[in-house]
């Protein structure tokens, strides 16, 4: 299974993360960042949001729990490391309306 992030290109708009690593935080705490959420379901156009700056040691349940409260989350996914599974630094998540991604 290949990477699919040409499936998202240009498609929906950035966002970082929102969090920071602090100083105090073990850059070699990175980790598997769990099953994807809702395994890329798409929502329409505008809904569709790629979000960077994760830090490696946010999962995807995480990702997810930290976007649901702008609406309703389609999937939620961090994309990972093919031979490590640490998470890359970013991610997708998916709305079903376009006023919730733009209101996150």
């Amino acid at each position: 299974q290949g990477d699919d992030n040409d499936h998202y290109q240009n498609r929906g708009r950035g966002v970082r993360g929102g969090m920071r690593r602090g100083r105090s935080e073990n850059p070699n705490s990175a980790r598997d960042p769990g099953p994807p959420i809702g395994h890329h379901l798409r929502g329409p156009e505008g809904a569709n949001l790629f979000v960077f700056h994760i830090p490696n040691t946010m999962t995807n349940q995480a990702l997810y729990d930290l976007f649901s409260k702008y609406g309703n989350v389609l999937s939620a996914t961090i994309k990972t490391e093919a031979k490590t599974g640490r998470g890359r630094g970013f991610g997708f998540v998916n709305y079903d309306d376009p006023g919730a991604a733009s209101m996150a």
